[in-house]
Formats: structure tokens, C-alpha cells, sequence
């Protein structure tokens, strides 16, 4: 199982990168040019099933979102490598100065589906690149909306 995470410091507010993350899951093409399409294919109360195709991959997701915890919650319905989940969180720094820095995480809770061995299983270098590259992304979307207003 590979269990790791990633982050990044945003000098944004927490409703702008909240926001971002929101239209993430909308528009994950947006966010991560490997995405050759996406659609969401089933809404509910807290959350979407979606569908994106990258590269010869389908990849399915449940996602869910908490805007009282500040977290999306993507399971892996359908991936050729791997089960599991992924957890994309908004921690602010401080709660007294909206001004403060804010961290974003993403963690990840994988398997893989064939050829599974006990122990650590390292991510592809696909994987972790397009992950530092969304919050990289989110990052930049971020600081250029509060440069903005």
C-alpha cells in the first residue's frame, strides 16, 4: 500500500483555493493538462461520480466534498493500477488572520489492483508529477485571483 502525501503553501485566502478546488472536480482539465476529457456522469447532495480519460487510461471517481472540514474525498471506482483514495484538504495556518498563509494537501491511500506485494509500494513518477503539478497549478490560480481583488 502506498500511503503519502504532498503539499504546498498558497498565499490566498481559504474561500478562493476552497473555491478552485470546487471547480477541480468540475473541470479537472483545467488543473492537470494530461486530462484529455472529463465528465461528471452523476451528481448528489455532497459530491459527483466522474469520469476523465488521460492518456489510454479511463479512470472513474467518486468524489465528496465537506466545506465544514474543507476536504475532497476522491475514491477510485475504476483505475487500471490502482484502488484506494485520495484526500485534497484546506488547512489554514490561522483562524484570527485571514491573511495568513494557508497549506493545501493532498493525501494519498493506494494499492495496486495486479501483482500485489506486502510492503511499501512507491508511486509512479506519472502519478507524483501530475499530483505536484496540480497543486502547483491551484497554487498560481490562487495568488493570481488575491492578486486581483
Amino acid at each position: 500500500m502506498l500511503i503519502t502525501s504532498y503539499g504546498t503553501v498558497i498565499h490566498a485566502q481559504v474561500d478562493t483555493i476552497w473555491n478552485l478546488l470546487l471547480d477541480r472536480v468540475e473541470n479537472p482539465q483545467k488543473y492537470q493538462p494530461r486530462i484529455l476529457e472529463s465528465r461528471v456522469v452523476e451528481r448528489f447532495s455532497e459530491g459527483v461520480v466522474r469520469e476523465m480519460r488521460i492518456d489510454d487510461m479511463l479512470i472513474r471517481e467518486r468524489i465528496t466534498y465537506d466545506d465544514g472540514e474543507l476536504l475532497v474525498h476522491a475514491e477510485l471506482l475504476e483505475h487500471p493500477r490502482y484502488l484506494g483514495f485520495l484526500d485534497t484538504r484546506v488547512l489554514p495556518r490561522s483562524v484570527q488572520n485571514p491573511t495568513s498563509p494557508v497549506n493545501l494537501d493532498i493525501n494519498v491511500h493506494l494499492e495496486l489492483k495486479d501483482n500485489h506485494k506486502e510492503g511499501l509500494v512507491k508511486p509512479d513518477a506519472n502519478l507524483e508529477a501530475a499530483i505536484r503539478e496540480e497543486l502547483d497549478t491551484i497554487r498560481t490560480k490562487a495568488e493570481e485571483l488575491e492578486k486581483m481583488v
